[in-house]
């Protein structure tokens, strides 16, 4: 009978534990160091903003990067419009194999917000904003990992950040809406390529 007790607070414990803290969207390997990998997530803030195309201006991110017993803590916060809370995007560090190599785990905290019609008939919100940062991380670690990999995640990133902007400032997502409805589409602003269901809620 103590056993079975014994079982059942520690299937509580770990059914608490496994509440606060949500499963990773993400979790890629970089064949470099925790410290290394920090520095490129930092540099991804810098990212070319397509809102100049149609003179929109993305808010300005707010990044901090941590490093304790060597193991690093990167956020990137996407300022909120009227009062809301950011998207913020963590990105834990944990080295591994003597520190040489690196394991990111990306989670993504952003207020409930309606999703966005980007035309061509592609729907955005905060379900699929966290699907496509998570595989745009997988676009960095392959770029980090295969220097000649094709895809730019400086470029991805940046777009993701337009949209999340978009997508959590009502200002800014009144104004790109006006600019779809008149250009028919703001699609071209966020995604190079065609629609994919990934993208829909």
């Amino acid at each position: 009978m103590p056993r079975v007790l014994f079982a059942f607070f520690a299937a509580l414990v770990l059914a608490a534990c496994g509440h606060s803290e949500p499963e990773p969207l993400a979790n890629y390997q970089f064949n470099i160091p925790v410290t290394q990998v920090a520095a490129k997530l930092v540099e991804l803030t810098d990212a070319h903003s397509s809102l100049s195309r149609i003179a929109m201006r993305r808010p300005p991110l707010d990044v901090r990067s941590t490093l304790s017993n060597g193991t690093g803590l990167v956020t990137i916060a996407v300022p909120g419009g009227g009062g809301k809370r950011a998207v913020t995007l963590t990105f834990t560090l944990t080295p591994y194999l003597d520190g040489k190599y690196t394991m990111a785990a990306l989670s993504m905290d952003a207020p409930d917000a309606e999703e966005i019609d980007l035309g061509a008939n592609r729907y955005a919100g905060a379900k699929s904003l966290g699907k496509a940062f998570g595989e745009a991380l997988g676009t960095l670690a392959n770029k980090v990992n295969a220097p000649y990999y094709q895809n730019d995640p400086a470029r991805r990133f940046g777009r993701l950040f337009d949209l999340a902007a978009a997508l959590d400032d009502p200002a800014l997502r009144a104004r790109v809406i006006s600019r779809g409805q008149q250009a028919g589409s703001v699609d071209f602003l966020f995604f190079d390529h065609p629609p994919e269901s990934e993208f829909d809620e």
